[in-house]
């Protein structure tokens, strides 16, 4: 994944001097790898190599402080790609406007059909896991609607590849409970809304 060797404390006490070298050696090891994770976490080529280029002006004349020891410098880059992408993809959706009726006769269009039907399918989840932990939950979303690893979502809630795993079990199993619930006789028929 890396180019150079393991990071040194040196190289991280450059980093918070503002050298220039230490920043393109840092850049030059990195800047593949966070391409290739915020083309997954984004929609567009364009979004995601802005994401990357403010990633690394804002880590740079920043947060390096942030940092402790040199070995985590990738993980925490990563972690803040993951958590900016989040950021973006709310705000977007908070600004999206969700027209009901469209310009031919208040029949909406396929793109908004699709919004509206997603969003009550998320409502949907939600009341499924509502018996789970918020951990859980957060596992479910890095590892499904981010399309993160074990290992990157583990990263960036800061434990195990395996309690990954775990809570993501977890959280499947609940899901799946609900679900049958909801599809047997007595239950809904398992469609939201």
């Amino acid at each position: 994944m890396h180019s150079i060797g393991p990071y040194t404390h040196d190289l991280l006490e450059r980093l918070r001097r503002r050298d220039r070298a230490a920043q393109e050696v840092v850049f030059r090891s990195e800047v593949g790898a966070l391409r290739k994770l915020a083309d997954r976490v984004t929609r567009s080529r364009a979004e995601s190599e802005d994401l990357v280029g403010t990633l690394f002006l804002d880590f740079f004349y920043g947060q390096v402080e942030e940092v402790q020891v040199p070995e985590g410098l990738p993980g925490y880059l990563r972690s803040m790609l993951v958590r900016r992408a989040r950021k973006l993809r709310v705000r977007a959706g908070r600004h999206e406007p969700l027209e009901l009726e469209g310009a031919a006769g208040g029949i909406c269009s396929g793109s908004q059909e699709e919004q509206l039907e997603r969003r009550r399918f998320l409502r949907w989840l939600e009341e499924c896991l509502a018996d789970v932990t918020a951990k859980t939950r957060s596992v479910l979303k890095l590892q499904f609607g981010l399309g993160l690893s074990l290992a990157e979502a583990g990263l960036h809630l800061g434990v195990s590849k395996q309690a990954v795993g775990k809570a993501s079990l977890k959280g499947l199993e609940a899901l799946r409970r609900c679900i049958d619930a909801k599809q047997s006789p007595g239950g809904a028929d398992g469609r939201p809304d």
